[in-house]
């Protein structure tokens, strides 16, 4: 049962429930009207009796999708992964800096994957959309939306997806870059990454996670 009180300007409501056998409330302010509180108040009722889950928060999508890839994604994902979410967030940020999660609609959504294609390769953004409809799946279960707003979204890119040839570089190529590396003065950290795989072997995320007891300069090798 919704109750209904003004607090200065704006109502608000308040509605107590009962999910496995433990009392909660669900309360929202910021109604300019009794009518507004009440109709909104409604709407959650009805959904609660459909046994769905409600929230009333409406965190901004930015801060929902730093919060899921700490809780769910860090840590348990290679480190080259967690690096690209971690650029994908401030593409969001740059483009969606106010967008609530709540307040994103399905042609919001798509004008700003449009947007964000515009400099992107195809499997980039493929890869953009599988991110961020994985973390508004989680809010759905959380009961904070009920619609999937990246549902059925296009894929259009302006840049093309690298070719092979792209992609790697041949036996000549590779030479040339570690002969480069080599004359440096001082090298940078990626220019030891670099020296180190092709030494040893060792994919991009094995390198990263390295310490110095890790290498044996005497015996030469690496645990």
């Amino acid at each position: 049962m919704a109750s209904f009180e003004k607090r200065g300007k704006y109502w608000r409501y308040q509605i107590h429930h009962q999910r496995n056998r433990q009392k909660q409330r669900l309360s929202k302010s910021g109604f300019k009207t009794k009518k507004e509180a009440q109709i909104a108040a409604m709407e959650v009722e009805q959904k609660l009796n459909r046994g769905m889950i409600v929230s009333t928060e409406d965190p901004l999508l930015i801060d929902y999708l730093r919060s899921w890839i700490g809780i769910y994604k860090a840590g348990s994902v290679q480190k080259v992964t967690e690096d690209r979410y971690r650029n994908f967030l401030a593409s969001v940020e740059k483009l969606l800096p106010y967008m609530t999660v709540r307040r994103l609609t399905r042609q919001e959504y798509q004008e700003f994957l449009n947007e964000y294609g515009k400099n992107h390769a195809k499997d980039t953004v493929r890869k953009f959309n599988r991110f961020i409809r994985s973390a508004l799946q989680e809010a759905i279960s959380e009961g904070i939306i009920h619609v999937d707003p990246t549902k059925d979204a296009v894929i259009k890119a302006g840049n093309p997806n690298k070719s092979k040839d792209e992609k790697f570089l041949d036996m000549d190529g590779f030479k040339l870059l570690i002969r480069t590396i080599k004359k440096k003065e001082k090298l940078a950290v990626s220019d030891v990454f670099i020296l180190v795989m092709a030494a040893t072997g060792t994919r991009y995320a094995e390198c990263t996670g390295l310490t110095w007891d890790c290498i044996k300069t005497f015996e030469s090798f690496l645990l």
